[in-house]
Order: structure tokens, then C-alpha cells, then sequence
């Protein structure tokens, strides 16, 4: 098999791993809550005042209900934006985890481990966390993680001194980790102008006006990946901007998600399309390029399952043995476009 023949070019338009944090009382949870179709992981309760879908910390008091949780939300795809508030609460739980795990008398904190050992584990831990947030990514639902900010001094490699900056209040291990994975890392803040007064001193006034900050400086971290400015208003349409810039979907979207009464009655699910309807192209040996790089067509197959969609076509004769559905003829291809809903219940019914 030649790998690099499957080689794609251009945006892949999906799900986004957002980090957004700001201090308490901010307005992370409002903003998140207007993300499309939501379920909130309400770790900390933040959400009792609004009119959201959530689980709460009574049905998921412990990392393994949370893990058992994500699970569910890559089966079920109950939303199509996943938000856990807080990751920092999440921090917490899976420290209780490891300590708890010990399965030792003597450790009773993550201090305990001695010489930063609890803290190397906490992340371990944590990165097999993330591991399932990617699994909901592939799902195609959006994961927002929100954040409490905390400010920390930095001391640059450079020797130019430290100072203090705002970052994310985790722990310092799983901190970078959490940055790494995210598409974009936000950060909200007020905005604060530096007036000089009649005596010479400088006094900082306003404090009303929320910004989000999606440049990395001095004084706070922050990435994106988006094209967004250095400064955004803090709102909504900045969020979905962003998802515009990098193609992503944004909304309803019936090949990432279908509800109930959206779904193909066991009937129709069953059954094969009409040769009359569909008519089934010979195996193309020698398929057009690209067929990995259209966002419409990977989400129609990461909706449904890549290997039951390669099992799916193989079984039909679209494919050989030794192909997968990126080597999908692009005359099939551009026939699962027309008709989604008929090629989700063909390979739904699929045995």
C-alpha cells in the first residue's frame, strides 16, 4: 500500500478542542453555554442559574464516572458541544484518583509521592483524559474545556527577571499538556487603561469592558490556531469566527448527529439502496486524489465508524481487501453526498 499517495491538502473542517479561562464570576459558563447544542460536565456547579443541559457533580462525584461519562458521549453523541466545567475541578479529581489508587496508608496527598512523583502520575492520568476528549472530537463533538486563571510568576530563560502573568489554574505538570492540546487557549479578561494622575502617579481605571485574548505576551497565555486578532470582544460571534476560519462546523449538523426523531426507521435502516435509486459503480482501481480532504464526506464517515464504513464498502465490492474507504471511488463518493441519509442507513443495517 502506498501511505504517502494517501497524502490530503486543505482544511479538514472538523470538531474543535477549545480552552477558554478567565477569573471567577467571568461569564465562562454563559459563553459556553451558547456553543452549539451543549452538555455541560458541571464539575463544580457553576451552572445552576442557567437554562443549560448538564450532569452534576452528584452524577459524576469521581474520575471514573466522568471517564464512564465520555464513553457515553462518544456512543450516544447527546450533543455536539461537550463543555467541562472546570478542567481545573478535573484536575482535582483525577489527583483524588491517584492517590486513592496508591492503595497506600501513608499517602494521603499528592505530596506524599515524595520528590514530584504524585504530580508526574497526575499527569500520566490526565493525558489518557485527554485521550478520550479526542475520541469525543472524533465523534465530531466539540470539547470546551473552561478554566479558572490564576496569576503565576515567570522567570524567562533569558535573564531578564521574573514577573507575574496569568495562566490556568492547574497543576503545573498538566498545565502545558492542556495548552498543547487545544486548538486555541482564550483567555478573558477586563480591560484596563493606565491613567497618570495630577501627582504623577499612574492609577489603572475602567474594568467594565470583557475582552478575549487569543495572542500569547507577557503578561498571559493564550494560542490560536484561527486567525483571530490579538484582542476579540468576548461574545459569541468571536468564538464562531473562529470556527469559520478553519471550516469547521458549527450548528446542527445531521452527518455528526442525528436525534431520535431524526433517525431511519428500522425499516428503511435495513435496507439496501434500489438499484433503480443508486446505481453501484464498478470498483475504481485507480481513485481521484482528495477523498480524505472533503469535511462533508469525513464527517459523514466518522459519524457512522471509518472501519464499518471500510467493511460496509469492501463487502460491496467498492473496495478491495487492502483498501479503505479513503480509496472510495469519487463517482461513489459524490453519491453518499447527494444522499447522506440514505448511505447512514445502508450501513447502519449493515451486518
Amino acid at each position: 500500500m502506498n501511505l504517502l499517495a494517501k497524502a490530503t491538502r486543505g482544511k479538514i473542517g472538523r470538531a474543535q478542542k477549545l480552552t477558554i479561562y478567565a477569573p471567577e464570576g467571568f461569564g465562562k459558563s454563559t459563553l459556553a453555554g451558547l456553543m452549539p447544542d451543549p452538555l455541560f460536565f458541571d464539575l463544580e456547579g457553576s451552572t445552576a442559574q442557567l437554562d443549560v443541559s448538564r450532569i452534576g457533580r452528584d452524577v459524576l462525584p469521581n474520575l471514573a464516572t466522568v471517564e464512564s461519562a465520555l464513553g457515553e458521549v462518544v456512543k450516544g453523541k447527546p450533543c455536539q458541544t461537550l463543555v467541562v466545567d472546570t478542567i481545573d475541578w478535573l484536575d482535582d479529581m483525577i489527583a483524588s484518583a491517584v492517590v486513592a489508587e496508591a492503595g497506600n496508608e501513608k499517602i494521603k496527598g499528592i505530596e506524599d509521592f515524595g520528590y514530584g512523583k504524585g504530580y508526574i502520575a497526575v499527569k500520566e492520568r490526565m493525558a489518557l483524559v485527554l485521550a478520550r476528549f479526542d475520541a469525543v472530537i472524533h465523534a465530531g463533538i466539540n470539547v470546551v474545556l473552561l478554566a479558572h486563571s490564576k496569576v503565576a510568576k515567570f522567570e524567562p530563560p533569558d535573564g531578564q527577571g521574573a514577573f507575574d502573568r496569568y495562566t490556568l489554574k492547574l497543576s503545573k505538570h498538566v498545565e502545558p499538556l492542556v495548552k498543547e492540546w487545544s486548538d486555541a487557549v482564550l483567555f478573558g479578561n477586563y480591560r484596563t487603561q493606565i491613567k497618570e494622575s495630577d501627582s504623577g502617579k499612574l492609577k489603572g481605571i475602567g474594568g467594565r469592558e470583557r475582552l478575549l485574548y487569543a495572542t500569547r505576551c507577557s503578561a498571559w497565555d493564550a494560542k490560536n490556531r484561527h486567525g483571530l486578532a490579538d484582542s476579540e470582544p468576548w461574545n459569541i460571534d468571536t468564538v464562531r469566527k473562529a470556527f469559520a476560519n478553519v471550516g469547521a462546523p458549527w450548528g446542527a449538523n445531521q452527518f455528526v448527529r442525528m436525534r431520535d426523531e431524526e433517525k431511519p426507521s428500522a425499516v428503511s435502516a435495513s435496507a439496501e439502496p434500489s438499484a433503480a435509486t443508486s446505481p453501484e459503480p464498478a470498483i475504481d482501481p485507480d481513485p481521484l486524489p482528495g477523498i480524505g480532504s472533503n469535511p462533508d464526506l469525513v464527517r459523514i464517515v466518522q459519524g457512522i465508524g471509518e472501519d464499518k464504513v471500510t467493511a460496509y464498502l469492501q463487502k460491496n465490492r467498492k473496495l478491495t481487501a487492502s483498501q479503505t474507504w479513503l480509496d472510495m471511488p469519487q463517482d461513489y463518493a459524490d453519491r453518499v453526498l447527494k444522499n447522506p441519509a440514505g448511505f447512514i442507513a445502508a450501513v447502519g443495517g449493515a451486518k
